[in-house]
């Protein structure tokens, strides 16, 4: 997480969305420091940060969940290990599990589809006042800048990129398998404009207990380590 107290921002660093980057471009350009942990959800920090953000603009970064699940297949399959806190995330070591069964995408797909998008951080972007889209990451990091009183922000470095082929999820799967990845994303994609088609009741009603129950599971990790 970054923090840029001049400037009255904080910006939520959501895995797997051009994050590390922008926290570097944050750094270097507009007065952020690193605070708390990388990963950390604006619900923590407001927990441990208290009134140190109060007035703060809250930035958020997000990622077409469709593509993310394919990153992170080959992020996986290159070695990436996943250090979020939680359990089940440090139970099922993606990257062990790919190179141990050789995993191909829609087998990576079987076993991880209900990984979207940082679920404890669909809860930041709730309470987002500017989101950042992975897709348009450049020209948002501009409109950011002059949000921030810089008539000609600096343009964000390219970092941290999987190595990956281009792959179109839809082609890639069953249609099976799609259908299932539609109804688990569905909720999530529909909430923040990556589809027009609204999730069922009760499709709708499973994401939010995921939701809150993988909140609950990250507060419970963490009060383990005893951070």
């Amino acid at each position: 997480m970054i923090l840029g107290r001049d400037l009255r921002y904080v910006f939520v660093q959501v895995p797997q969305t051009g994050s590390t980057a922008v926290g570097s471009w944050l750094c270097d350009h507009y007065g952020g420091e690193p605070v708390l942990e990388k990963h950390a959800t604006i619900i923590e920090a407001r927990h441990r940060l208290g009134r140190e953000l109060d007035g703060c603009v809250v930035i958020v970064s997000i990622r077409d969940t469709y593509d993310q699940l394919i990153s992170s297949y080959y992020k996986a399959h290159h070695g990436y290990h996943n250090a979020s806190a939680g359990f089940r995330a440090l139970r099922h070591d993606r990257s062990r599990w790919v190179s141990e069964h050789d995993a191909s995408l829609p087998e990576f797909v079987d076993r991880f589809a209900r990984r979207i998008l940082a679920p404890v951080h669909a809860l930041s972007l709730r309470r987002a006042d500017i989101v950042l889209r992975r897709e348009s990451l450049g020209a948002d990091v501009a409109e950011l800048g002059h949000v921030l009183g810089d008539a000609r922000p600096p343009v964000l470095p390219r970092r941290n990129a999987t190595r990956r082929p281009t792959v179109v999820l839809e082609h890639a799967l069953s249609a099976d398998q799609m259908h299932r990845v539609e109804r688990l994303h569905r909720p999530f994609r529909y909430e923040f404009g990556y589809t027009e088609v609204p999730p069922s009741a009760t499709d709708r009603a499973a994401y939010e207990t995921l939701l809150h129950l993988k909140h609950a599971e990250r507060r419970l990790a963490r009060w383990l380590k005893g951070s």
